[in-house]
């Protein structure tokens, strides 16, 4: 469903040692289904934060402020984030991932910003938009809820569509 985007977040489990300057995110309808070739033209910035101090343990949302995006529910979003150099690399910034592919480009000497990415990855980050407006997804309830292979950390979830649209 269409609505418009006024923040985006990472489900961030270990906090950089330091701030990352410059943190900028901007975003674009794409019609493309993979992250094969990144096409950088028409991009909206919708946020630039001086000094970006992640927080560990949840969603760490930026809100867009006033530089929303107007999503037209049936595109994908293509999401380019970038910052300055930090003045000690080091891995210690991580967020949750899952598998699938994605690309990236990272220097530690200057920024990436406005730079296509050309390394492609086996796995996603765990993202959230955080929306306002649009039209509700109609979403029919799930009959004969099952859970098979079940083990400490998965499982197959199966069910039956059809059922009625009021939960």
């Amino acid at each position: 469903a269409n609505g418009v985007i006024t923040g985006l977040g990472w489900y961030v489990t270990g906090v950089p040692a330091e701030a990352l300057p410059n943190y900028t995110i901007k975003l674009k309808h794409t019609t493309a289904v993979n992250a094969n070739v990144y096409d950088g033209v028409g991009l909206t910035t919708t946020a630039i934060v001086p000094s970006y101090a992640a927080t560990a343990g949840g969603y760490d949302v930026v809100s867009f402020g006033t530089q929303t995006f107007t999503w037209n529910g049936a595109d994908n979003i293509l999401v380019d984030v970038c910052f300055n150099p930090v003045v000690n690399y080091n891995a210690s910034g991580l967020v949750r991932t899952f598998a699938g592919s994605s690309k990236y480009i990272r220097s530690d000497l200057s920024s990436q910003c406005g730079v296509a990415t050309s390394t492609t990855t086996t796995y996603r980050p765990q993202v959230r938009f955080q929306m306002t407006g649009g039209t509700p997804l109609t979403c029919f309830q799930p009959t004969n809820l099952s859970a098979t292979n079940v083990t400490a950390y998965t499982a197959q979830l199966n069910w039956t569509t059809g059922g009625s649209i009021a939960w």
